[in-house]
């Protein structure tokens, strides 16, 4: 009996050692899939936060740009300020910027799709930016004689939108004349800081959205 004791208590030296290397391989598949677990949490998190950020720039966007459609044509049909084609090309960016943003809301910030209308935004913002930089350029440095460029009021005026909607896409002002200030800013220069606020905004989101 105390043979047979010895031979159940005694464990083979082989033995422990496939007993230990078990249990070490065991542990570290542990550890791999308990980090797998976490990065995959950590990354679903980062998405919805992302998704979150997204909300809220594009909301403030579309908001953004409505507002400021909304007051352009307080000004020209209450106030009476007649716009130049440039302010009208000014009004096709924020148009577009704010069906963009709207488009986007949906639409996970993950998505290829997302990332192409990130883009759409940047270029149009970037449009409208050198738009309202030239108008306030025409502003400071007004020509002798009534100017908005080389036709410009002829191209402005032959978009199909201006056909369809005169009271809001056709510009009949002039460029250089400033009629309306707020804070010391006309209103292509505050066109010009909501477009560089919307680049620098869209252009950081893109870069810090991974």
């Amino acid at each position: 009996s105390n043979r047979l004791k010895d031979r159940i208590l005694i464990t083979p030296p082989s033995l422990g050692m496939r007993v230990g290397t078990i249990d070490k391989v065991t542990h570290r598949h542990v550890r791999k899939d308990a980090f797998a677990v976490n990065k995959a949490i950590l990354k679903a998190r980062n998405w919805v936060e992302n998704d979150d950020i997204k909300t809220h720039i594009r909301s403030a966007e579309f908001l953004g740009c409505s507002g400021l459609i909304a007051f352009a044509l307080f000004l020209q049909h209450s106030e009476g300020l007649a716009p130049c084609p440039m302010c009208i090309l000014q009004r096709y960016a924020f148009i577009i910027i704010g069906i963009l943003a709207l488009v986007s809301l949906p639409i996970s910030s993950k998505s290829v799709f997302s990332r192409i209308l990130n883009w759409l935004i940047i270029l149009f913002s970037g449009f409208g930016a050198g738009v309202a930089l030239r108008h306030t350029w025409l502003e400071h440095n007004p020509p002798e004689i009534f100017d908005c460029g080389a036709d410009l009021g002829f191209v402005v005026d032959t978009f199909p939108l201006a056909q369809a909607l005169p009271m809001i896409f056709r510009g009949t002002g002039d460029c250089s004349v400033v009629l309306w200030k707020f804070a010391g800013l006309s209103i292509a220069e505050w066109a010009l800081v909501c477009f560089i606020a919307i680049l620098i905004i869209e252009i950081w989101h893109l870069t810090n959205r991974d």
